[in-house]
């Protein structure tokens, strides 16, 4: 029953990137503006708090080609509770750094995140960039600005978004 939950929460989430393939993407307004809304849940999977977090209405298929490399940076936390959550005063105080990691390329017009996900004592941001966004240098400047944080990085290719469509495909 947890698990159809899960996927029905997931699905709804994971559904809105509808076809809008008669428009180009204003990569300005559209997906790296401020502005952009955010869809959010939490279930319980595996007897654990699951939540998810990601952007809503983005076009999977005008965007792959702009961004075709996953980014993956999770963040192992420093301070849970049992549940794996991180403690409530830890998480308040993660929130310039959370902004600052889901708006990084963003913000230099160079990615989108598209989706993030806490469990089990840590946080994925799970990102798409441009071939010129330099992960090299995202890695210096968090590791500069946010020591105290234990990060890690992945960085692959993924051209047709087959992490995320897997992602979602197997929530259906």
């Amino acid at each position: 029953m947890k698990y159809m939950i899960y996927i029905m929460l997931v699905s709804v989430l994971l559904i809105m990137s509808c076809s809008r393939k008669d428009q180009e993407p204003n990569m300005t307004e559209d997906y790296t503006s401020a502005n952009q809304e955010w869809l959010t849940g939490q279930v319980d999977y595996e007897g654990f708090p699951l939540l998810l977090r990601r952007p809503k209405d983005l076009d999977y298929d005008l965007l792959k080609d702009t961004f075709p490399n996953l980014v993956v940076v999770t963040h192992q936390f420093a301070k849970t509770k049992p549940s794996g959550l991180p403690e409530d005063d830890y998480n308040l105080g993660l929130a310039d750094f959370d902004y600052e990691v889901v708006n990084y390329f963003r913000n230099r017009k160079q990615g989108i995140t598209v989706l993030v996900e806490t469990f089990g004592g840590k946080r994925n941001y799970y990102m798409y960039a441009a071939t010129d966004a330099d992960a090299d240098k995202a890695k210096a400047h968090f590791k500069q600005n946010y020591p105290e944080h234990n990060l890690s990085w992945v960085i692959k290719n993924d051209p047709d978004w087959g992490f995320i469509k897997a992602y979602a495909k197997e929530c259906f």
